[in-house]
């Protein structure tokens, strides 16, 4: 697998833009036996549970070298044998009226019938092969499911606009699926410049949306290799044989996929949303978005996608909303996972099994942002449940072997309300305490920095308001890339070496320790004051008893102390006198045995 797998310009492209293209020229329809009628032709084909057919209405062709003999057969089936034909057309107009798809699906008893029709597709100005302008000015759909299967989606039927391509490079996109002869390039062809759909809509007797305009920018292919008739011929013989392929099938899958992620690019797409209205057990639902949008495919990569303004609304026994500002699915990066594909020598399921994590795509996280909600509570009737969030963002990168190396997962503003009562003990209490909602946020930051073999504790932070702050931060020694081995003794081997060289823990306290102290106060039955003055004593009798007389250990009892009885701020410092850090060893010592912490490391506290 040699230059499928090479880093080179970018490639891939929105399946929507290529089907409606695809559509639009015939590439879509199936090879079929013809049927003749005055004004149509169709061609059908049976299977034990399949059967479908295209008809194709009357065809104006002006000054064109096509005869409407030959475009009737690559609309109805035949494009492989014509293929080189329509690389060669000229034209100025070609008009058809109607192209109508129609298949039936079944499966025992339950019966699926489906139908396209696209009205007034033209050509325009078609010069080798390449179109000025290709346009559909109506597309229709119609899906029903009749027979055991009970659904309430038994009638859907969608209708889109005008959808029209500009510079419609017909020989670039049948080289690009391997239709045609072309010279072997890495470069890339562009298929055509833009691509706009006028928006439509879905109905059926639950629910009905309407689809926003969509467009997108330049779609380019690779001339390609891969016979996508010579593909359905092994995949036919794949399952003949038992669904067991040969390498050499294995091999051809493989580089099919690659064909279809480094093999196309397209410019960024977007659409401007959704809105959709329907009603189910009395209670009637809306579903509305912004715009969506979704990024350059190429080079590996399946882009980022976002949606924003979303918002759900129940009215009825069910009555609430959900409302989200934006989410987005960041990119995902298939590179390592062909990498990985194009090293075998064969495709084994030893293989597969030693190999697993390696295929992992590089993810790259997602983003939550602006989050509302009001929603029923199953459990309490009456209850409703309240809450709000800034923002969730889950940002991954540095993979190693599947594993991503730096990781920052965030949340602001997580608030939700509490209810008037709860049976969950530690709920309740923050209840009995007086407050009504919570607001939470986190932050966990840390990456691995491969040179210096450390893992940065950049942040590990939970923060509750009107309660307090903790944040760890922190250097580890000994994450050599063997952390990250497919072998997983050797992962635990490598794992055992990690130590600590430095750790640094804050707790900013807002009134969680109080809250505390009166809760265990109010268990064991004893008055707060003297309760907490208790536990103040004893935990700086215990610091200095399992650290030793030191002072540093001394200094860390007071303050602990202090920050029990009613100061805010404790900052405490821990770092290692060993280059080496605090590892496995030192710390099984200290089991038995921790008053020799303070010879392993420096520590240092602080009180505010």
């Amino acid at each position: 697998m040699p230059h499928l797998f090479a880093r080179g310009r970018k490639p891939l492209k929105s399946m929507l833009c290529a089907s409606v293209a695809a559509i639009s020229i015939g590439v879509a329809s199936p090879v079929l036996a013809q049927d003749t009628d005055a004004a149509t032709e169709a061609s059908q084909s049976m299977s034990s549970s399949i059967s479908h057919k295209v008809e194709v209405g009357a065809i104006d062709m002006t000054n064109s070298n096509m005869d409407e003999v030959t475009l009737r057969e690559i609309l109805t089936g035949k494009l492989a044998e014509n293929a080189d034909q329509l690389a060669g057309l000229n034209a100025d107009t070609i008009r058809i009226p109607e192209l109508r798809f129609s298949y039936e699906i079944k499966v025992e008893d339950t019966v699926s019938t489906n139908e396209m029709v696209l009205r007034e597709i033209r050509f325009e100005n078609v010069r080798n092969g390449v179109a000025q302008r290709v346009s559909v000015e109506e597309t229709l759909g119609d899906f029903g499911t009749k027979g055991e299967v009970e659904t309430p989606y038994e009638e859907v039927g969608f209708k889109y606009g005008l959808s029209e391509i500009t510079d419609m490079n017909l020989p670039a996109l049948l080289g690009a699926y391997g239709l045609i002869e072309r010279p072997k390039s890495d470069d890339m062809e562009v298929v055509y410049s833009s691509y706009k759909l006028a928006g439509g809509d879905i109905t059926s007797e639950a629910f009905s949306c309407e689809f926003g305009k969509a467009q997108s920018g330049t779609f380019s292919a690779k001339p390609s290799s891969m016979d996508f008739t010579k593909l359905a011929t092994m995949v036919e013989e794949i399952e003949a044989a038992g669904d067991n392929p040969s390498q050499e099938q294995l091999g051809t899958i493989v580089d099919f996929y690659a064909q279809l992620l480094f093999g196309f690019e397209s410019a960024p797409t977007t659409m401007d949303g959704i809105a959709c209205s329907g009603e189910e057990d009395d209670n009637k639902f809306n579903f509305s978005t912004g715009e969506i949008s979704i990024g350059s495919f190429g080079n590996g990569i399946y882009p980022e996608f976002s949606v924003s303004n979303i918002e759900v609304k129940v009215e009825g026994e069910q009555e609430g909303y959900f409302k989200l500002d934006n989410f987005t699915f960041k990119e995902i990066d298939f590179g390592p996972t062909f990498a990985k594909l194009g090293e075998a020598s064969e495709y084994t399921e030893e293989w597969f099994e030693q190999n697993a994590r390696s295929l992992i795509p590089t993810i790259r996280g997602l983003t939550i942002a602006g989050v509302e909600f009001d929603v029923p509570n199953e459990e309490e009737d009456g209850e409703r449940i309240l809450g709000t969030m800034d923002k969730f963002d889950i940002s991954l990168a540095q993979y190693q072997n599947g594993i991503p190396a730096d990781i920052r997962i965030e949340a602001l503003a997580l608030k939700a309300n509490l209810p008037t009562e709860s049976d969950d003990e530690s709920i309740q209490k923050l209840i009995e305490a007086g407050l009504t909602e919570v607001n939470l946020g986190f932050v966990a930051d840390l990456d691995w920095n491969a040179e210096n073999e450390q893992i940065n504790i950049n942040a590990l932070t939970v923060a509750l308001k009107e309660f307090g702050t903790a944040e760890i931060r922190g250097t580890i020694n000994g994450a050599t890339e063997a952390l990250f081995a497919n072998d997983p003794q050797m992962a635990m081997m490598s794992a055992m070496s990690l130590a600590v060289t430095d750790l640094n823990v804050m707790i900013d306290d807002e009134g969680l320790v109080k809250l505390a102290l009166a809760q265990a106060a109010e268990e064991q039955g004893a008055p707060v004051e003297a309760f907490a003055n208790q536990v103040t004593a004893m935990s700086q009798g215990m610091i200095v008893g399992m650290l030793g007389g030191t002072d540093s250990a001394v200094k860390l009892g007071e303050d602990v102390a202090g920050f029990l009885g009613g100061d805010k701020k404790i900052n405490v410092n821990l770092k290692a006198k060993s280059n080496s850090g605090l590892g496995m060893p030192q710390l099984m010592m200290l089991q038995s045995d921790p008053t020799k912490l303070l010879d392993f490391v420096d520590l240092n506290s602080t009180l505010e």
